[in-house]
């Protein structure tokens, strides 16, 4: 049954994942309370931005939060009973990983079109102070997307890196791509399979 007492929820979230909340949220709450309180240390600047600069090392423990979600995703697999439903959300979740790794290929376009000389960036007029974030992301995503499909658009490389990206980047969407396309026909299989077995 569900447990609703909260003296035991409180004892069972002290055994299991205060410990990993408390390391996860701990550095943020600490900065948070020095960047409050620096002013009473405006003679050491230097001591509380070493503090600082320490704290967001170890923020990268949040990376542990993907544990707790990997055991939340679990838990909900487990109790999906219709096979439908379970093939429908395994096709959102491949959707999902597709926009996932379009949306770090897209950061690193653009990453490398604001770095080097003679690039994208400048010759399709989206720097900061050009375009706006959304318009400058959404170009870097549609490229990204257009490698991964036969699909075309103006964006083009303007150097040799960029050129070179745009190569690794189209044989590797050529082999994602295809193993997408053969997940989901696989899904659709199996969907239409159970349609006409009913």
């Amino acid at each position: 049954g569900i447990i609703v007492d909260p003296v035991k929820i409180l004892k069972n979230y002290l055994r299991t994942w205060f410990v990993l909340d408390l390391a996860v949220c701990g550095p943020d709450w600490i900065s948070t309370f020095v960047e409050i309180y620096s002013t009473d240390f405006t003679n050491d600047p230097g001591g509380v931005n070493r503090l600082l600069r320490s704290l967001r090392v170890v923020r990268t423990i949040r990376l542990l939060r993907l544990v707790k979600l990997k055991r939340i995703l679990a838990t909900i697999k487990d109790r999906i009973t219709s096979e439908a439903v379970f093939i429908l959300l395994n096709i959102g979740r491949l959707i999902g990983l597709l926009l996932l790794v379009n949306h770090f290929i897209a950061s690193a376009w653009y990453l490398l079109g604001s770095i080097v000389s003679n690039n994208w960036v400048d010759a399709f007029s989206m720097r900061k102070e050009q375009a706006s974030l959304g318009y400058r992301y959404s170009t870097s995503l549609h490229w990204s997307l257009t490698q991964f499909t036969p699909a075309s658009m103006d964006v083009q490389p303007q150097n040799v890196f960029e050129r070179f990206f745009s190569i690794m980047v189209l044989i590797a969407g050529l082999v994602l791509f295809s193993s997408f396309i053969s997940s989901i026909t696989g899904s659709m299989s199996q969907l239409r399979n159970m349609k006409a077995d009913k």
